[in-house]
């Protein structure tokens, strides 16, 4: 089933979308939610699912991350993103589709739709491989202001756990083209940092 996002209403969503980026740090800002679409795109595309529920739920699913920093990003941003999308005309089901994929997309448990699944696959490769080492550390290092040894040891623990729960067969193919060289980067890092 193809959705009836008209560009008119995706012209809308990115405008949005850019807007709620500029308030969030630096590690889920413009940039990163412009790597989310571009990977789901891609996943789409190879998942056969439908790409502009994929890419709208991409641009909307941190529109709440740091607005309210005690409640849940994906719960509240989900509540958000359903009255901005039905503000702009959107129809009743892609409006449910994205909004679940948001909901559940910072959550454990299954993703149900192929649109959710390829949404958590998509925010998280951009952890996998070089990713981590980059984006990773400055988080901790300057969100969390973490220490060096501490934000590595949170960086690999975290990063096991989100990469072995990815949902799409595309998905789990990258992480496993990246997994050989970040085991090689901490086990290096371990070998000749943490004494």
């Amino acid at each position: 089933m193809v959705s009836m996002i008209t560009p008119q209403q995706m012209r809308k969503i990115i405008a949005f979308s850019k807007r709620e980026a500029g308030k969030n740090d630096k590690v889920h800002g413009w940039p990163h939610i412009v790597e989310t679409v571009r990977i789901a795109r891609f996943l789409a595309k190879r998942e056969h699912a439908d790409a502009r529920i994929c890419i709208a739920a991409s641009y909307l699913h941190d529109i709440s991350k740091r607005r309210e920093p005690k409640v849940n990003h994906g719960t509240n941003g989900s509540k958000r993103a359903r009255v901005f999308l039905k503000s702009i005309g959107v129809d009743d089901a892609a409006v449910s589709r994205i909004c679940w994929a948001i909901f559940i997309h910072n959550k454990g448990g299954p993703k149900k739709t192929i649109e959710a699944k390829i949404l958590y696959d998509a925010d998280k490769l951009q952890d996998s491989g070089s990713g981590i080492i980059g984006r990773g550390l400055w988080y901790m290092l300057t969100v969390r202001r973490m220490t060096m040894e501490d934000s590595m040891r949170r960086l690999e623990r975290e990063y096991h756990f989100y990469m072995t729960r990815l949902n799409t067969r595309t998905g789990k193919r990258i992480y496993r083209k990246r997994d050989r060289m970040i085991k090689a980067f901490f086990a290096d890092y371990r070998k000749n940092w943490w004494k």
